[in-house]
């Protein structure tokens, strides 16, 4: 009985993370694919993962050249009006005060 326990325990300790670590993927998964087909909009800089350097600058805040947000890297695309973002395409990136960037990444 006691070698039953163990052998119980050893598989839970095993297959417990293996759950927590592919549920965990396959929500980041959801969201990448729901970015790709709705498009992001972030009101913070700190949000984003990385940025790449600077490539200049729109009413005070900084234009990167690429930004990386969950995973997706996105290419700067130009400036849009601040209340445009409510008409994202898929693989697009909002970054306020009116910054457009867009993903070529592969799905």
């Amino acid at each position: 009985m006691e070698a039953v326990l163990k052998l119980l325990f050893y598989m839970l300790c095993i297959l417990l993370p293996l759950h927590m670590l592919m549920t965990y993927e396959f929500h980041r998964w959801q969201r990448e694919r729901s970015a790709r087909r709705h498009g992001v909009v972030i009101h913070r800089f700190e949000a984003l993962d990385d940025a790449s350097e600077v490539i200049g600058s729109y009413c005070g805040a900084e234009i990167h050249r690429t930004v990386t947000f969950e995973g997706m890297r996105y290419e700067f695309f130009g400036v849009v009006p601040s209340n445009d973002h409510r008409a994202l395409h898929q693989d697009e990136l909002y970054l306020d005060p009116g910054l457009l960037y867009v993903s070529h990444d592969e799905s």
